[in-house]
C-alpha cells in the first residue's frame, strides 16, 4: 500500500512540472507585448536621432541676429559732418560741380538729364543734417518726349537730408530730397506725370557707400 502511494504521488509531481513547463513556453512565444529592454530603447533612439535637427534649428534661427548690421554711410568712422561740410552734387556727380548754400541761385540740376532744375534759391536752414531751401524749381515735362517737352517754372520748397560722406573725396552729400509746391503744380504735371517727391539720390548714395567700404 505504501509503494503504491509513493508510486502515485510521484507520477501526480510529475504531471504538474511538465504541465507548468508547458504553460511557460507557451507564454514566452505567443506574447504580443515586447520585453521591456525593448520598448525603452525605442524613445532613446528616436531621441538621439533629432537631435543634430534639433540644434541645426537653433543654429540658423539664432544665425540672423548674430550678423553684423551693415554700417550706414552716414556714421563713417563715427564722425558727424557740420553744416559747412555737407554738399549738394549737382546732377548726382559727386566729381562735378557742387552746392553748398548760399547756391543754386543761377541754376543746380538735380537730375543728369537737366530735367529738374532749382534756381533762385535761398537757404534759411544748411545744417549738418538738413538743408531746407525755398526758390523756384524748373521741370521739364518731357511731352511728348523730354528733348521736345515744355518747361514749367514753379515755386518750391526744398528739403535736402541723410547725408553720406564719400570717403575718396572726404566730403559730405545729400542723398535724399523732398518737395513741396507752395502754389500747386500745372495740370501737365500732375497724376502720373508728376515730378518724384520723395527722391533718393541712388547715384551720389551708392558712391558713397562703395568709396567707404
Amino acid at each position: 500500500m505504501t509503494s503504491v502511494t509513493r508510486l502515485f504521488t510521484l507520477a501526480a509531481t510529475t504531471a504538474v512540472t511538465v504541465l507548468a513547463a508547458g504553460c511557460a513556453s507557451q507564454g514566452s512565444a505567443g506574447s504580443a507585448v515586447p520585453p521591456a529592454s525593448h520598448s525603452a530603447s525605442a524613445p532613446a533612439s528616436h531621441a538621439a536621432a533629432s537631435e543634430p535637427a534639433t540644434a541645426a534649428t537653433a543654429v540658423a534661427s539664432a544665425s540672423p541676429a548674430q550678423a553684423p548690421a551693415t554700417p550706414s554711410v552716414t556714421s563713417t568712422a563715427g564722425s558727424v559732418p557740420s553744416g559747412a561740410d555737407v554738399y549738394l552734387a549737382e546732377s548726382q556727380d559727386v566729381r562735378g560741380t557742387t552746392a553748398h548754400a548760399p547756391g543754386c541761385q543761377a541754376g543746380c540740376p538735380l537730375s543728369g538729364d537737366g530735367t529738374t532744375v532749382l534756381w533762385d534759391m535761398t537757404w534759411p536752414t544748411w545744417t549738418g543734417g538738413q538743408a531746407v531751401g525755398t526758390g523756384t524749381e524748373k521741370i521739364d515735362g518731357c511731352d511728348p518726349n523730354c528733348a521736345a517737352g515744355p518747361e514749367y517754372s514753379v515755386a518750391v520748397t526744398v528739403t535736402f537730408s541723410q547725408p553720406a560722406r564719400d570717403c575718396a573725396l572726404g566730403k559730405w552729400f545729400w542723398t535724399y530730397a523732398t518737395f513741396t509746391w507752395p502754389k500747386g503744380l500745372p495740370s501737365a504735371l500732375t497724376g502720373a506725370s508728376a515730378p518724384t517727391n520723395p527722391w533718393n539720390f541712388t547715384q551720389v548714395k551708392a558712391e558713397a557707400t562703395q568709396s567707404c567700404a
